[in-house]
């Protein structure tokens, strides 16, 4: 019996491994983001933009704006937010190419990603808030270099990425 014990484990190991077949992560892809090019009026400057994305992951912030706070709210029900602020008027944005390739991101499940943005403008006391949804936002595949270094959760000299958490919650069932 006691020669029975390794390999009627060793058995229920291998048919439980076999039922369980985890989501394979060739499923998830890589995007960076950018804003589409936003017409300012005089006097006009970005001072805040927030994304806010479904079934996929913030993996890296590629450009943080001088004197700008950054916050990532990880996901609650598959959805995840990305927040920034101008922490004074003087370094709100004059362009929205200030913010080409911000961020880059995991998608986990493309059935039901989603992906949109709120982009603060003022200008003097009059604030305007200018919404854009996935089809409008700029999402390209970024180069391997960037791709591999927020893949290894490590920094490149080029990106200066910093990664963000763990993979998608769906590649771990």
């Amino acid at each position: 019996m006691r020669a029975l014990t390794p390999l009627l484990v060793f058995a229920v190991g291998i048919l439980c491994g076999c039922a369980h077949t985890p989501t394979s992560s060739d499923s998830h892809y890589f995007r960076t983001v950018s804003l589409p090019h936003i017409a300012l009026a005089d006097g006009e400057r970005i001072e805040s933009v927030e994304v806010v994305i479904s079934c996929a992951r913030f993996r890296a912030i590629n450009r943080i704006p001088n004197d700008w706070s950054e916050e990532v709210v990880s996901p609650v029900s598959e959805v995840s937010t990305f927040k920034a602020t101008a922490g004074h008027g003087s370094t709100s944005l004059w362009s929205s190419s200030d913010l080409d390739d911000f961020i880059t991101i995991m998608i986990c499940e493309p059935d039901c990603f989603d992906i949109k943005s709120k982009v603060g403008i003022f200008v003097g006391e009059h604030q305007r808030t200018v919404s854009f949804g996935r089809s409008e936002l700029v999402m390209k595949t970024p180069s391997n270099k960037s791709l591999q270094a927020t893949r290894d959760g490590r920094s490149s000299s080029a990106s200066r990425s910093t990664s963000f958490g763990p993979a998608c919650l769906s590649s771990e069932r």
